[in-house]
């Protein structure tokens, strides 16, 4: 890093009638009798300055310009002092060192640190001083400036997106009022000490105007208060009234300079919710969220058949989509009935995020959907009610692994209801789609040696990508409609009631559609009876009821009734349309006690069945 310094004489005309002095400064290279301003590094740090202008009232002298770096580095921490001179040379008043009003940027070697006052290789910065007249300063006819500050190539710019709007008025005065609006356009970047600055030149390119006003509020960002905060996706208002006359500067001749702080780099979040889709033989299209407002693309990862380790197929320098989700489509020789497995990282300068979670998919038709089922169910609206059927069904059929499950292996949250093992058959059987965190803790779980061979397996196999872009339902052998993978549900309003119908369904892709499933068979109408019932007393306290239910196909689930010696009968518990039995807990040894049930669904109760006691 390195140090310049830089000064040039500018020469007032004192006009005293006109109430104030201005004057353009068209010599950047010095003035008569001074040396020409130093440069350090052979010249590649230049800073100029321009469109300078002294405005003198009554009380005080202000001085405006501009400073551009026309070298070849960037520079920061640029410093201007002013010494203010008589007609004989002498100093009258010194004033500064000042900041120039400059770009922000953050230094590379101190992310945390943020300086205002940069200037990239043709930038332009503005700076105003100002002193209080006394009446030595009313001799004033030069103003000699000296330019310092830092030569440094290691800066990079904030990652916050401000943009400034502004309109120009004339007020009753006739003279210049700009109105305006800061807004932060980011995406999750909040900032804080928001500061505009609005600069107007007249017709002759001299400043006659910096107004500068911070813009924000007092808000907690971070679990730190931060002054003069902007929320993303938020904007504050200003108003800036001059003594400009509004005719001497036209709209084109205002600009705007915005300054700001922000969090401090660092490697970004990881993407997330990677899912895969099969857009040809050819071709798969990868869909992830982006989780990160600082990186500056992405790398792409793929396992080939028969490969061992993943290889980058892509650094992609992508945009993500106002909902935070990329797209990136691999058309890179994929093989039909192969399975390849992709994942992706987010970088920036800082480094690499981790992946995302890891996906695989078949190049081929899709796997069957598993688990169909066919509910009557109603729906209330301010139109009616509507009473149809409901078909629900997993993405895809249910994985197994063949294993011998070790005894004292237990599942846990809700793979204790969805994994179950046939010891007959020794499979390890998934119930239905596995969802990303069920995969998660599955892969925890394959790190045990006691069932690890089962695990992975049954792992690998659910966690291949549901591959199919759609599915058929069809209903006695005819397509009604088509569905979109986002549902697995599908509502047929167009029944009957009393008629017999069968469902089946498939999933397809564009290779194809895979083996239908079903026939699911329901009757729309109220259920049959439910028979067999028995009731057994397992204490003096508690009963327990078992029926038949074989012969029903359209039950919601089943009610159960009882009643004390001669008294109504009255429900005491529903069990859902798979179950079969029920435990009475509330029986009193010296009662007595009569049971029946019922099946029901949206269109009623079935018939009660017999009353049987224990």
């Amino acid at each position: 890093m390195k140090t310049f310094v830089k000064k040039i004489c500018i020469l007032i005309i004192v006009l005293p009638l006109l109430g104030a002095i201005n004057y353009k400064d068209n010599d950047p290279g010095g003035c008569a009798g001074l040396p020409d301003f130093d440069t350090i590094d052979n010249g590649k740090v230049v800073l100029t300055t321009k469109s300078v202008n002294k405005i003198e009232t009554d009380t005080q002298i202000t001085v405006y310009g501009e400073v551009e770096n026309k070298g070849s580095k960037p520079a920061r921490n640029i410093q201007l002092t002013a010494n203010l001179k008589d007609k004989s040379g002498n100093i009258v008043e010194t004033v500064g060192p000042v900041s120039i009003i400059g770009i922000s940027r953050r230094l590379k070697s101190a992310p945390d640190t943020i300086d205002h006052s940069t200037l990239d290789v043709g930038e332009k910065g503005y700076f105003s001083i100002s002193a209080d007249k006394t009446s030595e300063q009313a001799n004033v006819t030069t103003v000699e400036t000296s330019l310092t500050g830092d030569e440094d190539i290691e800066l990079e710019g904030l990652y916050a997106k401000m943009s400034a709007t502004i309109t120009t008025k004339e007020d009753v005065n006739k003279k210049l009022r700009i109105n305006g609006f800061l807004k932060n356009n980011s995406t999750g970047i909040d900032t804080w000490n928001n500061k505009i600055t609005v600069i107007a030149k007249n017709k002759a390119e001299q400043i006659v105007f910096i107004g500068e006003v911070n813009l924000g509020d007092t808000l907690t960002i971070d679990d730190t208060q931060r002054e003069n905060a902007i929320i993303a996706g938020n904007r504050k208002s200003f108003i800036f009234a001059t003594d400009v006359l509004y005719d001497t500067v036209g709209k084109n001749d205002i600009t705007t300079n915005i300054n700001w702080e922000e969090k401090g780099p660092s490697t970004p979040n990881a993407p997330g919710n990677l899912e895969l889709s099969l857009e040809s033989v050819s071709e798969v299209t990868m869909t992830f969220t982006d989780n990160s407002n600082d990186e500056k693309g992405f790398k792409i990862f793929r396992k080939a058949p028969g490969e061992k380790k993943f290889k980058r197929i892509k650094i992609w320098k992508a945009v993500s989509g106002n909902d935070n989700t990329v797209i990136y489509t691999d058309k890179k020789s994929l093989l039909s009935g192969k399975i390849y497995t992709y994942k992706v990282l987010a970088y920036n300068e800082l480094g690499n995020s981790e992946f995302s979670n890891t996906e695989r998919i078949e190049i081929s038709a899709p796997d069957s959907p598993g688990n169909l089922k066919a509910t009557i169910t109603s729906e209330s609206s301010t139109s009616g009610t509507t009473t149809q059927i409901t078909l629900s069904w997993d993405e895809k059929e249910n994985s197994a692994a063949l294993a011998v499950l070790p005894s004292g292996v237990n599942f846990t949250g809700s793979l204790k209801d969805k994994i179950t093992y046939d010891s007959d058959k020794k499979v390890l059987i998934f119930d239905g789609a596995m969802t990303s965190d069920e995969k998660i803790e599955l892969k925890g779980l394959s790190k045990d040696t006691n069932y690890q061979k089962a695990i992975n397996i049954l792992y690998t196999e659910s966690n291949i990508s549901n591959n199919e872009v759609g599915f058929s339902i069809f209903r006695d052998g005819v397509e009604i409609a088509t569905i979109s993978t986002d549902k697995t549900t599908y509502n047929d309003e167009n029944v009957i009631q009393g008629q017999d119908y069968s469902y089946q369904i498939t999933a397809f892709n564009v290779l194809g559609a895979s083996s239908a499933v079903g026939p699911v068979e329901i009757t729309f109408d109220k259920p049959n009876t439910p028979t067999e019932l028995t009731v057994t007393s397992l204490s003096g306290t508690s009963n327990k009821l078992t029926w038949n239910g074989d012969d029903i196909n359209n039950e919601q689930g089943f009610a159960v009734e009882k009643k004390a010696g001669s008294g109504e009968f009255i429900e005491i518990g529903t069990v859902d349309q798979e179950g079969t039995t029920f435990t009475d807990k509330f029986v009193n040894p010296s009662s007595t006690y009569t049971y029946r049930v019922k099946a029901y669904n949206a269109l009623g109760d079935s018939d009660p069945s017999d009353e049987v006691s224990p």
